[in-house]
């Protein structure tokens, strides 16, 4: 609950710190990676690229707006497979029911 609360407050100020400066990539590069860090992927790239918009040779934007996109092409990858595995073999469909406990 407690990191939850925190990465609220950081959004919040790294959306005013834009706010106040709105030509500053380093308050967009910051949201941006503590909304990738918190699963809204969008939002997250959204502000990466408003930082690299500002400033196209900023270093840790090139490096988390990477990062973002080569997480998301594996998460799609290993969805990709998986749908793969599901259709095509019925006891990788019955493994998967039986192993899952919710």
């Amino acid at each position: 609950m407690a990191i939850s609360n925190r990465s609220d407050e950081a959004i919040f100020l790294y959306k005013k710190a834009a706010e106040i400066k709105p030509d500053d990539p380093e308050s967009y590069n910051n949201l941006g990676e503590i909304l990738f860090k918190t699963g809204r992927i969008e939002d997250a790239k959204a502000n990466l690229q408003r930082a690299l918009d500002i400033n196209p040779k900023y270093p840790e934007a090139h490096n988390n707006l990477g990062t973002l996109l080569e997480k998301a092409v594996s998460s799609t990858r290993q969805l990709t497979i998986i749908g793969r595995l599901w259709n095509s073999i019925p006891t990788f469909r019955m493994l998967i029911k039986t192993s899952v406990h919710f």
